[in-house]
Parts: C-alpha cells; structure tokens; sequence
C-alpha cells in the first residue's frame, strides 16, 4: 500500500508540474501573440491632426465630440448660430482658412460631429495635394477625381479613416484661374450615425 500511495503521490505531483508549465507557456503565448499582433499586423491609427508648420489649414479631430463651450474656449472668435435647418453651428477664422464646426444635442448637450476648414490657395497640382496627404495619413481608402466643368477645371476627392469612428474628406476643386479650394472635413462617425436624421442636412455632398 504505502508504495502504491508514493506513486500515486509522484504521479500527482508529476501531473501538477506538467499543467503549470502549460499555464506558463500559455501566458507567454498569449503575451508574445499579442506584441506581434500590436506591433506588426495591426495597422496603427493616423491623427487627424495637420501639423502647424504645415501649408494646408490645420484640422484638429480632437475637438470632435467637444461642447460649444469647450470649443468657445479654445477658439475665442467662435460665433455660433442655429441654421435655417435647425442645427447648431459655430465658425470662425484661423491661419486663414474658414472654419465651420457642427453640433447635435446628445445626452442633453450639445457635441461637435463634423468639422470643415475651407482654404484657397494660389496654385496647387492634383499630385501635390495627393502626396502630401499620402505622407500625413498614408493611402486615401478613396479618391476620384472628375474633369471639367462650368465652375472648375478639375474636381476631387479623397477619404481616409483616420481613427476609430473619424473619417477625413478631403475636396479640392481647381478653378479657371489657377486657384485651388480646399475643403477638409473631419466627421465623427458614431454620433453621425446615432442621430443621422437629425444631421443628414449637412453631410458632406460636394
């Protein structure tokens, strides 16, 4: 009996050491599977944000679901009105470029949904702008471009997902005398979407 009982014993404590080690090597699974993961497949976010040396008006994604208050704050010329459609909006200029922020009541206050910085410039091309977009937010998820027409030469169109539930439009339309409008629209999609009937007016259509 008693030299049944020891192998009994060896034999459990054999069975204890082989589960810990394969709790040990899941954990280290797990904690290399989830580096690589993090590190080399996942694709890492792009910021909405222009940097300040650059040439295109800066749009900042972080005012995206911000208050009136808050943004007044921030940009002390903001003038906000209710338009003909009901909805709140602010504008205001900065760096040259005009600004127009949307806003929609939700949880009974007011948050920013969409962002719109409008800008002319003097000339650009159609590969400038799409290369010094592709090194701020890499490869556009979209772009189309259209040919002449009785207001400009050539229109387009660019968009990326920069970050979870933020997407960037981008529009340029070149005109007859070499100017080119820019219009960079900054949308935060969940708010977009759980009250689309209320917003649906101002989503861009350009």
């Amino acid at each position: 009996m008693r030299r049944s009982q020891r192998r009994k014993y060896r034999s459990g404590n054999q069975l204890k050491h082989i589960v810990r080690m394969f709790f040990f090597l899941a954990i280290i699974a797990l904690v290399l599977g989830g580096f690589v993961y993090t590190i080399l497949i996942k694709e890492q976010p792009h910021e909405a944000d222009i940097p300040e040396n650059s040439k295109y008006a800066p749009i900042y994604a972080e005012d995206l679901g911000q208050t009136p208050e808050a943004l007044k704050a921030k940009y002390p010329d903001l003038l906000l009105r209710t338009n003909r459609r009901g909805v709140l909006t602010g504008k205001h200029v900065m760096r040259g470029a005009q600004y127009t922020i949307w806003f929609v009541k939700d949880i009974n206050e007011y948050k920013a949904f969409r962002l719109q910085a409008q800008k002319t410039y003097p000339h650009l091309s159609v590969s400038e702008i799409a290369q010094d977009f592709a090194k701020l937010y890499s490869r556009p998820v979209d772009s189309t471009c259209s040919g002449k027409t009785a207001y400009a030469e050539n229109k387009c169109h660019y968009k990326w997902w920069i970050r979870k539930n933020v997407t960037l439009d981008l529009y340029s339309r070149f005109l007859k005398n070499d100017q080119v409008e820019l219009s960079a629209i900054s949308t935060d999609t969940y708010l977009t979407s759980k009250h689309f009937d209320a917003v649906k007016s101002v989503l861009p259509t350009q």
